[in-house]
Formats: C-alpha cells, sequence, structure tokens
C-alpha cells in the first residue's frame, strides 16, 4: 500500500507533540522557560525528516528515537547528569507516547480531525500557564521576612531571597554569609559600633573581591511554620547594585534553613 508523505505536515505534527511534551516536563520539573528548548525541537525534528526522506523507514525511526530524540532533550535542557538525562528522556517518551495515540485517534475521526491544531494550541497555552502558576509558587517559597538584631538599634526588618547558590562563608570562622543591601544596614551598623572587615569572594557579580562583613547579634528567619533564629550570624554588605530592581534587599546564604537553631 503506497501513503502520500507530505514533509511539512510531518514536521509541523512532530513539532507540536514535541513542543507539548517538552512543556508537560517543563512543568513537572519546574525547568526554566527558554528559546533553546524549542530551537532543540526545531533542529531535531528538521533532521528527523531528512532522515525520514535518506533512509529506509526502520533505520529513520531507530534514529530519531535511539539519538535525535535524547539529543533533544539533552540540548533544550542543557542536561549535565546521566541520571537526570535518562529520567527525562523517559518522561518526553511517555508523553510522546500518549500524545500520538490522542492524535492518531483525532485523525481517525472526521469532526474531531477538524479540531486537532487548534486543541493542542489551547493545550500548549494551558501548559505554559500552568508552568507560569508554579514558578511563582516556587519563587514564593524561597521568599521570606527576616529580623535582623544588633545591640543598641531597633530591629531591623527586611523581605529576603533564598538563595541555593549562595555558599559563601566566612573564611576566618566558617560561618555561612549572608548579603543585605548596604543602604539598609549601614547607619545601625554605625550605632552598634560594629567592626567591620573584609572577606574574599568569588560572585556576586565579579569573578572574585572583597567584601565588608560583620557579625550581628541574632538573626530570625521568619518562615511559614516556624521561626529560625541564628544567633552571631555573619551579614556581608553590598550596594544596592545588586538588589536593583528586586523585591527583597538580602540574599540568604544556602545553609540558613537547615534548623538547628530552629525554634517553633
Amino acid at each position: 500500500m503506497n501513503y502520500e508523505f507530505y514533509i511539512d505536515v510531518f514536521w509541523l505534527n512532530n513539532f507540536l507533540m514535541d513542543a507539548a511534551a517538552a512543556l508537560l516536563v517543563m512543568v513537572i520539573r519546574r525547568y526554566k522557560l527558554k528559546f533553546r528548548i524549542f530551537a532543540a525541537i526545531a533542529v531535531t525534528d528538521t533532521i528527523s525528516c531528512l532522515a525520514i526522506l535518506a533512509l529506509p523507514y526502520a533505520a529513520a525511526v531507530a534514529v530519531i528515537h535511539i539519538l535525535l530524540n535524547p539529543l533533544m532533550v539533552w540540548w533544550g535542557f542543557s542536561i549535565r547528569s546521566w541520571k537526570r538525562l535518562l529520567q527525562d528522556v523517559l518522561l518526553v517518551f511517555v508523553m510522546i507516547f500518549l500524545e500520538g495515540g490522542v492524535w492518531q485517534w483525532c485523525s481517525e475521526n472526521e469532526f474531531l480531525n477538524k479540531f486537532r491544531y487548534p486543541a493542542i494550541c489551547i493545550y500548549a497555552l494551558l501548559l505554559v500557564f500552568l508552568w507560569s502558576l508554579r514558578r511563582t509558587e516556587s519563587k514564593k517559597r524561597k521568599e521570606y521576612v527576616v529580623d535582623l538584631y544588633m545591640k543598641n538599634t531597633d530591629r531591623i526588618e527586611l523581605h529576603a531571597f533564598y538563595d541555593s547558590g549562595n555558599l559563601l562563608r566566612d573564611p576566618y570562622t566558617n560561618s555561612p554569609v549572608s548579603i543585605v543591601c548596604d543602604a539598609d544596614v549601614e547607619e545601625y551598623i554605625k550605632t552598634a559600633g560594629l567592626p567591620v572587615r573584609l572577606i574574599p569572594f568569588h560572585s556576586l557579580g565579579k569573578s572574585e573581591g572583597l567584601l565588608k562583613a560583620v557579625t550581628i547579634d541574632k538573626m530570625v528567619i521568619h518562615t511559614k511554620d516556624r521561626k529560625i533564629q541564628i544567633q552571631k550570624p555573619v551579614i556581608g554588605i553590598n550596594s544596592e547594585r545588586l538588589f536593583a530592581g528586586k523585591k527583597y534587599h538580602m540574599l540568604l546564604h544556602a545553609a540558613s534553613l537547615e534548623g538547628e537553631e530552629a525554634c517553633t
């Protein structure tokens, strides 16, 4: 039996299903939405079309599923872990398999066949909306109200962001260093008469440098279900430029929420 093969329709169908599968993986994994994901899908689907034209059908299918689809996932999601790559490839395969079944079922129904493309576009928009909600919720879970206490001063209340990438430690005491905006604490530090020291760092918008730091009396982090109280925390002081346009004026250290000094 002979079939008419339209390369443009084949490419469009593959792109839509791959994009929908990738969006669903992004929702589940809470990945960032990046243009490179769709660029990777477009490139691999184009190569898939060429493989279908140049190779026997069985060989082309093998190349697509064994080589091109894993490459699409690896490149699109910038995966560095073999374990994560395997998990995401399996997840994409499952999504494509389910979508292919629904797509085939719709194509065999004269009524549903008319709405295949609008339906998958609406489905993609719903996934983007769901992804946006999950990203917003995830970001909110990393924002906290923090109270700083220094002698002879009032309590300082700051909005802080929990930065899992902040691994800076005081080389003299090995204490975690959270970063605050200088405009928010400078006068309080002078009033408290705290000695300011310099500690080396390798981030904060520079390859390396020296950061002003002080040790204050106490820091209290207000989470949803508890208060985390840290005695003698080290606070790094950075310029307002680091926090420009942000809703927060403090970056918490990655170890701030570990909870040895937590109290309900």
